[in-house]
């Protein structure tokens, strides 16, 4: 198990940012008296997330305001969620005039890959529990932006750098290798038939499966091996993010608000609950470490599995929790361990 997924290099440190989504349930009668029958859902909700983010401010979190055109990287934001469906809700009062149900995206700083840094996350995410009565369904998605930043004091900026082109390629090798054993860290409407979220098996699908390897292998530049993993998708699945792991944030058509110089994981399911957040920020992070520090070797002979660079690594031949203990830390092994041992075994 490797150490903690804190120095890249000599030029900074990994970071990272989070976007969780859930729904709020608001008495509307309580929050806007007589107005209610008069504003709109989404008067209603900007309501609701600029109350969300002056209760936040009060307990000295600090927060961007809301709708900033330019956000600072090192606040957090309230914002609207991507596709959440508020009108799949299990509650009783799911229809009732008399309460409201709004989505809403909770979104972190930019932190750097310490330790220290989760404790601000587990403040933040203990407020909003104590506070509101939240719902998650399957169309809620917590999505993490990997980066590359200046190493403090030096730090100018929270904007990330970027990696390396052989970094990037085996951090997609790996994702596409080792497919199951990631996607067994997820419930299926994560994985299969979500049309928000597509596995890379999916996106690739237009390619021989023996030729992925080596295709991702052979790109000269980032735009042309983002051009090679999202080949497959329509522009307007582009612009809806719909990759369960997307470079595009590394490209020169990026923009501000897809978080340049970020690898961006979307496969997650939503949560509020720490310990799922900090595992899963934790393993993709150990990841990106281990493509940053294999580069231009790919990836390991002994990680290859018995297919070679022709085939995905089956369960059979790797189990979960074997992947989990070879990228990972000891932490991320014994959460994923009590969470997948009952599925697929123990490993040690």
């Amino acid at each position: 198990m490797i150490s903690e997924p804190e120095l890249v290099d000599g030029t900074g440190v990994l970071s990272f940012s989070i976007k969780t989504e859930f729904i709020v349930k608001v008495n509307v009668v309580a929050a806007f008296g007589q107005r209610a029958p008069n504003l709109s859902y989404l008067q209603k909700m900007r309501a609701v997330h600029e109350e969300i983010t002056e209760y936040l401010r009060r307990f000295g979190v600090k927060m961007n305001e809301y709708r900033a055109y330019e956000g600072d990287l090192r606040s957090w934001v309230v914002e609207r969620g991507s596709a959440v469906n508020i009108n799949d809700v299990d509650d009783v009062d799911n229809g009732s005039e008399e309460w409201g149900f709004f989505e809403v995206r909770l979104g972190t700083p930019v932190f750097p890959y310490y330790r220290a840094s989760f404790f601000d996350i587990d403040r933040v995410l203990t407020l909003i529990k104590d506070e509101y009565t939240t719902t998650i369904n399957k169309s809620c998605a917590m999505t993490v932006y990997v980066g590359h930043i200046a190493e403090e004091p030096y730090s100018q900026s929270y904007q990330s750098c970027g990696f390396s082109l052989p970094a990037v390629q085996t951090l997609l090798q790996f994702a596409w290798k080792y497919e199951a054993q990631i996607n067994a860290m997820h419930p299926e409407h994560r994985i299969w038939g979500n049309p928000r979220c597509l596995p890379p098996s999916k996106m690739l699908e237009y390619m021989r499966s023996r030729t992925i390897m080596d295709s991702i292998w052979a790109c000269n530049d980032v735009n042309s091996l983002h051009r090679l993993w999202e080949g497959g998708l329509s522009a307007e699945q582009i612009r809806n993010e719909v990759a369960a792991y997307s470079i595009r944030g590394l490209t020169r058509t990026a923009s501000p608000n897809i978080h340049n110089g970020t690898i961006r994981f979307g496969q997650h399911q939503a949560s509020l609950e720490y310990d799922v957040v900090k595992n899963w920020v934790w393993f993709i992070g150990s990841l990106v470490q281990v493509s940053v520090e294999r580069g231009p070797c790919g990836i390991p002979l002994t990680l290859m599995g018995l297919g070679g660079y022709a085939s995905q690594v089956t369960l059979d031949e790797v189990s979960p929790l074997q992947f989990i203990q070879e990228i990972a830390m000891k932490d991320q092994y014994w959460y994923y361990k009590e969470n997948l041992a009952d599925d697929y075994g123990d490993v040690f």
